[in-house]
């Protein structure tokens, strides 16, 4: 196969794939396969991201190559590793003898990561084509990651960096779905700050805004990778805990609202609802977890209120009154 033909097959790879984890993992699969290579890594932040098998000691080598790469943002050879002044004083250099380049790859002129590769052939026969399919890579990397960026701005809020609500909505749905077929419980939490308008009148609305985006930040702190948590609007936030039981979810929320007690100079009321067996719809879950907040609020602010579904047709719970009255008798 000639560089012509090495390029056009590279660039099918690149169309076939749209995310900048797939087109970096395609790369190191490519140039691994296609030039026979030894030993194969992509390094991005510090990760291998190539799922091509590699060694203890060449990883730790191709590492200290990529550091070198990412300060310099320029290609290197290392002819000899165990007498290479840039991997030499590392004692896995001394188990390889291959012939070793790493390869900067650039996004808008930056270095995003390196590739480096390894050989016991003469690397000079291959360092202009695959420089040549770097740039390549370059330029999909460049579409991919402004097509990720407009997916993500189209589905998260701009001051918080929370999902919007037309995201929560679409999530809520799938997760009410999915827990539907599982029978696990399902969890929602909503909440709002307390006296936020007066808070804007008294401060301004920049500060309301930083306010905002401080509690987008302690949320996201507060809650799971699994968890979908959203700017539902204005100083209304949700979040939704796919198989979470009613205690895990309140304590979520309780430590949530104590957290913002701490860090913030204002409170939050806050209310949970819990479907037990998934019987009920995603709007049933919304409509509950809503009144739960308005009885947080009723009941004065600063607090965390609940409600259960056992089962939609046994109707729903307010754990706070049964605990109430089950103390009371």
């Amino acid at each position: 196969m000639d560089n012509k033909d090495i390029v056009l097959q590279f660039l099918d790879c690149l169309n076939a794939h749209n995310t900048v984890e797939q087109l970096l993992q395609q790369t190191a699969e490519f140039v691994s396969r296609v030039f026979r290579m030894d030993h194969c890594a992509l390094w991005v932040n510090g990760t291998n991201a190539s799922a091509v098998p590699a060694s203890p000691p060449f990883l730790a080598v191709s590492q200290a190559m990529h550091r070198h790469v990412a300060a310099m943002n320029s290609f290197v050879l290392v002819n000899n590793p165990a007498q290479d002044v840039l991997v030499s004083h590392l004692q896995e250099a001394k188990q390889l003898s291959a012939q070793f380049a790493a390869f900067p790859v650039r996004l808008q002129g930056k270095h995003a990561a390196t590739l480096v590769v390894g050989s016991h052939n003469p690397l000079s026969q291959y360092t202009e084509v695959i420089s040549l399919l770097l740039e390549k890579l370059s330029v999909a990397l460049g579409r991919a990651q402004r097509f990720q960026d407009a997916q993500h701005s189209a589905m998260t809020d701009a001051l918080t960096g929370l999902y919007n609500k037309a995201y929560f909505l679409e999530a809520l749905k799938n997760e009410t779905t999915r827990a539907q077929r599982s029978q696990r419980p399902i969890s929602l939490i909503m909440f709002d700050f307390d006296n936020f308008k007066e808070y804007n009148d008294n401060h301004g609305h920049p500060e309301g805004d930083k306010l905002l985006k401080q509690l987008g930040e302690l949320v996201r702190s507060c809650v799971r990778s699994l968890d979908t948590a959203s700017r539902y609007g204005g100083e209304e936030f949700a979040i939704v805990l796919p198989e979470t039981n009613h205690e895990v979810a309140f304590a979520v929320a309780e430590r949530l609202r104590n957290t913002v007690l701490e860090k913030l100079p204002t409170t939050i009321s806050v209310g949970v609802c819990t479907c037990v067996n998934a019987s009920a719809s995603h709007e049933t879950l919304l409509n509950q977890a809503d009144k739960a907040l308005y009885n947080a609020k009723r009941n004065g602010k600063n607090q965390t209120r609940s409600l259960l579904i056992i089962d939609k047709a046994l109707g729903v719970i307010d754990v706070q009154e049964a605990s109430e009255i089950g103390k009371a008798r």
